[in-house]
């Protein structure tokens, strides 16, 4: 219901929580306890950093670096691009999840690392310090979704950006994917909430507009036309529902559930 009656806003907190759930499971303790609590409460925003220019369905390719400090910490220098809710005065701070590379990694996804890297830095008392240098250079043109800030984002242009390690090194895509199974059942939701809405609307109006002497939901070829529409989305509208139960048997170590959502995710 929220996504239909907005997707802009609905993507923001839909990212928080896949960002969020990747700290959940692969972070450690003293990550979760940092970046859980604000993220749940809203304060925070989180989000998703895998594409560059040159290296969109072509991960591997990414260049984004992150060199080792003193602290246990990374600088990150790099530049990515389509970062849904990647920068925007809702959240106090945003949290984002960065694909990079560490040096003398291998070539392909198999060198690349995962990393938190929040716009600000948080001080030791949780309240947010300076800019961390990440810098939003570009709003990206869309046909839709005009509410959605997606931006393309710098990291480290105007000074050392500092992220820390999530999991451990060069398993960074299959982090990701903790998150990017969720962003691609969050897309078929999208898909199911709109086809849902737009039949709500036409139904309502074929109710209202009168043609021939009879409201024009009573005209066989319109009511014929609203039933496909209808099931067509309700169509979806379970098979996101069995999805989504596929992914909880699958949390509980159900492998027959982990073959059903390599498949029907995509067809979401």
């Amino acid at each position: 219901m929220a996504i239909g009656a907005n997707v802009s806003w609905s993507m923001y907190y839909g990212l928080t929580q896949g960002a969020m759930n990747v700290i959940l499971k692969v972070g450690s303790q003293e990550q979760k306890d940092l970046y859980v609590p604000k993220m749940m409460e809203g304060s925070w925003g989180g989000t998703m950093c895998l594409t560059e220019a040159g290296a969109g369905s072509d991960v591997g390719n990414a260049k984004t670096t992150a060199k080792p400090l003193d602290n246990g910490q990374y600088a990150i220098s790099g530049t990515k691009i389509f970062i849904s809710s990647g920068e925007s005065d809702l959240y106090e701070n945003n949290i984002h999840l960065v694909l990079a590379r560490t040096p003398g990694s291998p070539e392909g996804t198999k060198g690349l690392s995962l990393f938190i890297v929040p716009r600000f830095k948080i001080n030791e008392d949780g309240s947010n310090g300076e800019s961390n240098n990440v810098r939003c250079t570009k709003l990206e043109e869309k046909m839709g979704l005009h509410g959605q800030a997606t931006c393309e984002l710098t990291f480290g242009q105007d000074g050392e950006c500092v992220g820390e390690l999530i999991g451990k090194e060069h398993e960074g895509i299959v982090n990701m994917f903790i998150m990017m199974n969720e962003a691609r059942l969050l897309c078929g939701l999208q898909g199911e909430s709109q086809a849902n809405l737009v039949y709500m609307l036409t139904e309502q109006y074929a109710k209202e507009r009168s043609q021939f002497g009879t409201e024009i939901i009573n005209l066989p070829d319109v009511k014929r036309m609203l039933l496909k529409m209808r099931s067509t989305a309700r169509g979806l509208r379970a098979l996101c529902l069995y999805t989504g139960n596929l992914f909880d048997k699958a949390e509980k170590g159900d492998e027959q559930a982990e073959k059903e959502i390599a498949l029907f995710t995509p067809i979401l």
